[in-house]
This record gives C-alpha cells, sequence and structure tokens, in this order.
C-alpha cells in the first residue's frame, strides 16, 4: 500500500523516522549502505511536562509544542538528517477492509471512492483515501451463475484532511523535509514482522488506548481500538496505593508484574489487562472464523508492552505464543548497545518503521 503525500521523489540513503504518540515522542535515525542498514541515533522524550502534566500522562499540546518538543529530542539524540518519515496515530485514521465485486483495474479505480462514502464517516472530499487490493485469505466464492461475481478484499484508509495539515505544520516547524506521512500499522508492521506471510495478531499498548492489528502478508485486514492502556494502570496505582502519580509510574516500571499473579501490581493492573486479553481473545476468534485463516502468534509493542512479564501473562490468558516486537532485528547496531536495544525495540516500532520505509523509498 501507497503511503499519503508522498511529498518527494529524490531516493535518501539516511532518513529519520517519527512516532508522535499521546504521551511521548520516538525518533529512529538509520543510514543504508549497499544492503547494509544501521542505526545512527535514536531518542525518546516524554511530552507531559509540555502539557503541565506528570511524565506517562496525556498532555494536549497544540502544534506548536508539539513542534518544539520534537525539535528538543531530535537535538538531544544528535540526529543529523531533516529527511524524515511520520507516523499518522491509528486514532486518527480511519481503517476498514470491504469486499468489492472482480472487476477491472480501471473500474475499481472508479468504484473504491464511491464505495467508500458508505464508510468513511465525513465527506469524501475532506479526506485523503488510500487504498490497496488485498491478497486472497479464504477461497474465492464458487461462481454458481452468471450474474454472481467473485469478490475481492480491498483495504481502505481515509485520514482528515486537517489531521494531514496539522502534521506537515509540526513538521515544518521542526525544520524537517518530510517526505511521506503513514498509518502506524504499517510503520509496526514493517519493523517488526518484516516479510511474514503468516496471520499475526499485533498489539499496540499505548498510554491511553490498545490497538489490535490482525496482518497478513504484508497487510492489515483487521484493526481494533481498546479504550484502556498504560495511563490507565497508572492511575489504579496511584488510587490504590495513595502515591503521587509520578510515583505510580516509577512503580509500574519498576514492579510490573514480577511479583506473579495475585501480586501488589498484579491485582490492580487486572482489570485493564484482562480487558485487553479479552479483546484479543474475540478479535482472534472473528477473524479465524470469517478467514479461516489460524493467527500463529501475538506480537506486543508499544511503551505499555513494557511491563515486566507481561508476555507471560497475555500467552496464559489467549493460550497462544506471545511475544515482544523486535524492531531493531533488521538493523546493524553497535555491540555495546545490544542490551539496551533488545529491551526499548517494542517502545520503537512505529518510529523504526517510518525510518525504514525512508530509505527504501517504496
Amino acid at each position: 500500500m501507497s503511503s499519503f503525500l508522498d511529498l518527494f521523489s529524490k531516493k535518501t540513503n539516511r532518513a529519520v523516522g517519527i512516532d508522535i504518540g499521546s504521551s511521548s515522542i520516538k525518533v529512529v535515525e538509520l543510514h543504508k549502505r549497499g544492503d547494509v542498514v544501521e542505526l545512527l541515533t535514536y531518542g525518546l522524550l516524554e511530552t507531559g511536562p509540555y502539557g503541565g502534566r506528570e511524565i506517562g500522562r496525556v498532555p494536549v499540546l497544540t502544534p506548536e509544542k508539539t513542534a518544539e518538543a520534537l525539535s528538543d529530542v531530535l537535538r538531544e539524540a544528535r540526529v543529523g538528517t531533516i529527511d524524515a518519515g511520520i507516523a499518522i496515530p491509528f486514532r486518527s485514521s480511519f481503517m476498514k477492509l470491504i469486499d468489492l465485486p472482480q472487476v477491472t483495474e480501471k473500474e475499481l479505480k472508479k468504484m473504491v471512492p464511491l464505495e467508500a462514502r458508505k464508510y468513511v464517516p465525513v465527506p469524501i472530499d475532506e479526506v485523503a483515501l488510500d487504498w490497496a487490493l488485498v491478497p486472497q485469505v479464504t477461497p474465492m466464492l464458487p461462481q454458481t451463475d452468471s450474474i454472481e461475481r467473485q469478490m475481492v478484499h480491498v483495504f481502505l484508509i481515509a485520514i482528515h484532511n486537517d489531521i494531514l495539515s496539522r502534521f506537515q505544520k509540526i513538521s515544518q516547524d521542526a525544520g524537517l523535509k518530510n517526505h511521506f506521512f503513514e498509518v502506524e500499522a504499517y510503520s509496526t508492521m514493517r519493523s517488526v514482522l518484516s516479510h511474514s506471510n503468516e496471520a499475526v495478531l499485533m498489539c499496540d499498548i499505548g498510554a491511553t488506548s490498545t490497538k489490535i492489528y490482525i496482518t497478513y502478508k504484508g497487510f492489515v485486514l483487521v484493526t481494533h481500538v481498546i479504550n484502556a492502556g498504560s495511563q490507565d494502570m497508572t492511575l489504579d496505582l496511584s488510587k490504590s496505593f495513595g502515591i503521587t502519580i509520578a510515583e505510580a509510574e516509577i512503580m509500574k516500571r519498576e514492579k510490573g508484574l514480577s511479583g506473579g499473579v495475585g501480586s501488589d501490581t498484579s491485582k490492580v493492573f487486572d482489570m485493564t489487562l484482562q480487558k485487553i486479553a479479552s479483546e484479543i481473545n474475540r478479535a482472534k476468534e472473528n477473524f479465524e472464523t470469517k478467514f479461516k485463516t489460524t493467527i500463529t502468534k501475538v506480537t506486543l509493542v508499544g511503551g505499555g508492552s513494557q511491563l515486566k512479564d507481561l508476555p507471560a501473562f497475555i500467552e496464559g490468558a489467549v493460550a497462544i505464543e506471545t511475544e515482544k516486537g523486535n524492531a531493531f532485528g533488521g538493523v546493524e547496531t553497535p555491540a555495546s548497545l545490544s542490551e539496551t536495544i533488545a529491551e526499548i525495540g517494542p517502545e520503537f516500532a512505529v518510529a523504526m518503521g517510518c525510518a525504514l520505509r525512508a530509505i527504501s523509498n517504496e
């Protein structure tokens, strides 16, 4: 699938991928030498203080304040290029898989915008619309007579023009030359799944929400958002133990689920985690029933996936292999940073995916 607003046609062998999340900004700079991609630098900046809130909390920032925070993390990470790719948050996009009759490519180009009007919740002229044909997952429908046609899967993405304008302003104010905008689901898939031909459920645990993407052969087939995230766990800890939000954030990061089921922190996190596990199970069962294709594993990404012992909890709850995404697995990194890179990989999945897209010139 193409990315929104491919603004520059020139190729670049050095670029920075940017993930502007609800509570932090992540950046990854890569350099491509021949077939080798090397990590030059990376950085993470918590944005809570930029909106007068604690670290880990979600601030409300203007484009100008967001650009200031982005400029700060680029400077602190010593990013040496202005060539960038920026991810559009899932909450700012509309994504849906639809089925259409099998027609010629020319007819399909005319049909998709018309069909999109049935699904996109705002007028079509107010959005940038992207779409792609998706590989057939289930056997083609049989043609029982000359009237019936076989169906094809088409994946729609729509982003409101106001959202694109906002991110363009942030990019310009930060002094960047932005090559494209891309919905974060595809950035994540590119960095942690590579060229997987299996059905995989990606679970991106953010501050205020958790996104579920089910991917197959390089396409996102199912998307779902859960209104529960890592900030909920911090707030629950603060209330349960009578401590400040800042203290609760530290406690969450240090203890996580390391005390096991029934531990103090595990009990506090249980409501949020059971909600996430329940939605993962529901999405998995619905997908496997509809597409008759087995999901082989769950891959965890996002800042909330850093909770200690979370993979074991999810695996026990949904009875499927669960792992943390390794965003840095396909690039060359300094040996001295191997342990750090392995630990932070899930948090940088979106930024890494954008950087890989920028240097590959897909």
